[in-house]
């Protein structure tokens, strides 16, 4: 794509383009990758998707990272990209948010990075307005509202493998709850209550857990999660849910690598939603959507 974008095949794309969102490969910034950075197999693309937005230059650019991008290097990689989109004239903000402060049911936390033209800011904005002041998560955000009524074969733990916990107090707590441990402990030996949000998931995983942990529900099964409660946790929608398990039949180590290669949608849309609002002038989000409209109207015969 940047190769493309460089020699030009991308530039009638700009007209119609009005925020680019990415979140290029993490694990090498994350603990699970060693901390290689830029050096592994796929960290590099952290800065070359940086001169592909550059070359498409939209109003906006939302990219999205581990925080573990701050531990590589002193945080080279993130502020190399924050001096190469400001080089080029953009207003460069970050933030580190949690998913479960927005309604996603996962405690998965990442940092955006977002970077606006300053010609396409309302007047009075700066770069300390692009996002909103996060709270802490609802009662309603919790694993128990993304089960099935009953588990599928092979998800539920015996009991007896589970040494519960002493209670905790959760006042105040928005957290995963952790109530129990199977054998050595650790993500796929822990247990935690479904009434709090979920730990965050991986792309694969040992243990009962495997990827997801294991949950105490409210009918007090121990059991870990499939890809499709998984998939709740970070609002996919109900009808891709369905389509992918029932039309594309995604077996689930496939469904499970999604799942934890994805950007839960309640996160990403609050950052999206609050830019496109109280951000940018509304003069351009209606310029990108006539130029999409144009770019999707059937084209008609000209005269000989």
């Amino acid at each position: 794509m940047l190769d493309a974008a460089a020699d030009g095949l991308l530039d009638d794309l700009a007209s119609s383009i009005l925020i680019y969102i990415s979140g290029s490969p993490c694990p090498d910034f994350s603990s699970a990758g060693c901390g290689r950075g830029v050096l592994g197999e796929t960290g590099s693309l952290w800065l070359d998707d940086c001169e592909l937005g550059i070359r498409l230059r939209p109003p906006v650019i939302i990219r999205e990272m581990v925080t573990g991008i701050f531990d590589v290097d002193g945080g080279s990689p993130f502020w190399a990209a924050v001096d190469r989109y400001r080089d080029v004239g953009y207003a460069v903000g970050w933030s580190v948010r949690m998913a479960r402060r927005h309604g996603d049911p996962t405690s998965r936390r990442r940092v955006f990075l977002v970077a606006v033209l300053p010609e396409c800011m309302r007047e009075g904005v700066t770069a300390a307005n692009f996002f909103t002041v996060e709270g802490t998560s609802s009662d309603e955000v919790m694993v128990e509202t993304c089960l099935d009524g009953e588990p599928e074969e092979g998800l539920v733990v015996p009991a007896d493998d589970v040494t519960t916990l002493p209670a905790r107090d959760v006042d105040g707590y928005d957290g995963p709850r952790l109530v129990g441990t199977i054998g050595i402990g650790g993500m796929g030996w822990s247990v935690y209550d479904a009434t709090g949000p979920a730990v965050t998931m991986k792309t694969w995983g040992q243990g009962p857990g495997g990827a997801t942990a294991v949950y105490k529900d409210s009918a007090g099964r121990f059991r870990r999660l499939s890809p499709w409660e998984a998939m709740r946790t970070h609002s996919f929608p109900a009808d891709f849910i369905a389509y992918l398990r029932d039309e594309v039949k995604l077996d689930w180590e496939s469904a499970y690598r999604l799942c934890g290669n994805s950007i839960p949608i309640a996160m990403l849309s609050d950052v999206v939603r609050h830019i496109v609002t109280d951000v940018i002038k509304p003069q351009v989000v209606a310029a990108a959507a006539a130029a999409n409209e144009h770019r999707s109207a059937p084209s008609r015969p000209t005269k000989a």
